[in-house]
């Protein structure tokens, strides 16, 4: 007796015993190699029980799509800018076909954790044609999450429940902000595609729009939104996302990488997906099974009743801002490391308090000057546009004046945030004389993709081993020959105190892999378990060590695989 993935198959050999194997295998063999195969399926990193989404909607790729994302107070950072990312990333013949835009009630919105994010529109002036909707995850998603956990009370005068950010900003319940429901409900109505990432599905149940729906969120959290909303069909929680006709909601976090590049396949076809996410992003094996449908394998689980951090050890986190990073750059590990954890304060610190413009022109709000930052116990250096000049020179419409190399955002659409001049950080003075002290004084440095060109030119590289986005190992050793060692195949690399990664989607595995040296597995799982990491974005953290490349090519998965069906046949056939 044998168990698969929670299904028996019993494997009886004794008609075969002493056969010789011709032509064909007797049926008790193939009948037992089968079920082998069935069980050797598992060795994939995917559970054997997978639910399919519905066919997906027709969505024309011709032209512009408008694509508008909600955000609103007490907002889960990342559940916005994972997909703002993923959307601005595409493109098609050299153009961005997708215009990407956040619209709120507010010209900016207070974050769960605190930082501020800008809306490029209010719900009063924002395009009147939406092509696909998203909507993020946020405190405010159920008046039941911010009464349990966020401070939240029932005002009967305005008869809403009003809760707070980490900061104390006023969250309210999201389904009692009749401006943002009634505009949920009017882009609904006419959008191509409807999505929801995390606790996003509640608001899209307050708007009436998963009636008769079969969907997902938040794991742990599917009992939740069937309770609350039972006219929903049902509610799975065996998929990182669900597609029903025009309604497509993910489980959040990480999962919205792999939900949101579905779609930009769907739209544009494999290799414009495989270059905006995969590639561009640096999605790992999983997250690109994920999303390919290859496969369903549920979320690394926290282990119950194990120990987090107490807060009697604190720790600075100082996170570099700039205009032209690329988003997920800083808001990543902004994300992980702000994520709640007692005695950790993470925050934004820039040449100055001006909002700063990301390349695909989102604005983000520092928290503090290079004259007035607290004390940085772990540095984080994002990568940008600026963080080279040959790069600004050959992609970002670079020139050279007085001896600096400048280059320019860009924003599709949105003339506001597009065409902001970005220095090559390298030649800014306030920012490697930044970097330089900080690093002498923090117990661990760290960057993410390109970052490591601005580590490099503040002299902080020198005899490490290092990594880079994947293909730009040979510019970082052209243009620092001799100073270190690059190996930009692996996801994550630690050098004494210096931790370098791709980026991308490894610019949330970093954070992890610092938060298990300070506090050990049990803070570090509980963040990744929160944030919906897949197993081996989880892994590659959890257990990385120096030149650590486990899973740096999806190749290695398939690998085991065959070996593993060999293995099995062998044994079958013996």
């Amino acid at each position: 007796q044998l168990t698969g993935a929670g299904n028996p198959f019993k494997l009886s050999y004794s008609s075969c015993k002493g056969r010789a194997l011709k032509a064909k295998i007797c049926p008790e063999r193939k009948s037992a190699m089968i079920s082998l195969l069935q069980i050797a399926l598992c060795f994939l990193p995917a559970a054997c029980v997978y639910t399919p989404p519905e066919p997906f909607p027709t969505i024309n790729s011709d032209g512009t799509l408008n694509v508008a994302i909600v955000i609103m107070p007490g907002l889960f950072i990342s559940e916005a800018t994972i997909p703002f990312d993923v959307y601005k990333h595409v493109s098609v013949s050299g153009k961005r076909p997708m215009k990407v835009y956040f619209v709120a009630e507010t010209a900016e919105v207070d974050t769960a954790f605190g930082t501020k994010l800008g809306a490029d529109y209010t719900f009063s002036n924002a395009p009147t044609r939406t092509d696909i909707l998203v909507v993020p995850s946020g405190r405010g998603s159920h008046h039941s999450f911010l009464t349990a956990w966020y401070n939240g009370k029932y005002d009967a005068a305005s008869s809403t429940y009003v809760g707070e950010t980490a900061k104390k900003a006023k969250v309210t319940y999201y389904g009692n902000m009749s401006s943002m429901i009634t505009w949920v409900k009017s882009a609904a109505s006419t959008a191509k595609l409807i999505t929801s990432h995390c606790w996003g599905a509640f608001t899209l149940g307050d708007a009436g729009i998963l009636i008769g729906k079969t969907v997902t969120t938040f794991p742990g959290y599917t009992n939740d939104l069937k309770k609350y909303y039972p006219s929903i069909t049902s509610v799975v929680d065996n998929a990182r996302f669900v597609v029903d006709g025009k309604v497509m909601t993910s489980v959040g976090g990480l999962g919205a990488f792999e939900a949101c590049i579905y779609v930009v396949r769907k739209i544009y076809g494999g290799a414009t997906a495989k270059s905006a996410g995969p590639t561009g992003l640096v999605y790992s094996p999983n997250n690109i099974g994920h999303s390919t449908l290859s496969y369903y394998k549920p979320s690394p689980a926290k282990t119950a009743g194990c120990k987090t951090a107490d807060g009697t050890t604190t720790y600075n986190v100082g996170v570099l801002l700039l205009h032209g990073m690329f988003i997920s750059e800083p808001v990543g590990p902004w994300d992980v490391f702000a994520h709640g954890i007692k005695g950790m304060t993470a925050f934004f610190v820039s040449d100055d308090m001006t909002p700063k413009i990301t390349y695909y022109g989102a604005k983000l709000y520092p928290d503090y000057t290079f004259s007035n930052h607290p004390k940085i116990d772990i540095l984080v250096v994002p990568s940008g546009i600026g963080s080279h000049w040959s790069f600004l020179q050959q992609w970002y419409s670079g020139s050279q004046s007085n001896g600096v190399w400048k280059g320019k955002t860009t924003d599709t659409g949105l003339s506001a945030t597009a065409n902001i001049s970005v220095t090559y950080y390298g030649s800014m003075p306030n920012v490697m004389t930044f970097v330089k002290k900080a690093s002498a004084t923090a117990t661990y440095v760290t960057s993410h993709c390109w970052g490591a060109f601005t580590l490099a030119d503040a002299g902080i590289l020198v005899d490490k081993k290092v990594t880079t986005f994947p293909g730009y190992g040979k510019d970082l050793e052209k243009y620092y020959p001799g100073q270190f060692s690059v190996n930009d195949k692996a996801r994550i690399i630690r050098d004494g105190n210096i931790i370098t990664s791709n980026g991308g989607v490894a610019a949330y595995e970093g954070p992890i892999f610092v938060l298990k040296l300070l506090y050990g597995e049990c803070q570090a799982k509980t963040i990744a378990t929160g944030l919906v990491y897949a197993e081996d974005n989880y892994m590659v953290a959890a257990d990385c060590r120096d030149w650590c490349d486990k899973i740096s090519s999806s190749n290695s998965c398939f690998r085991n695989f065959i070996v593993t069906m060999v293995l099995v046949m062998m044994a079958v056939m013996r």
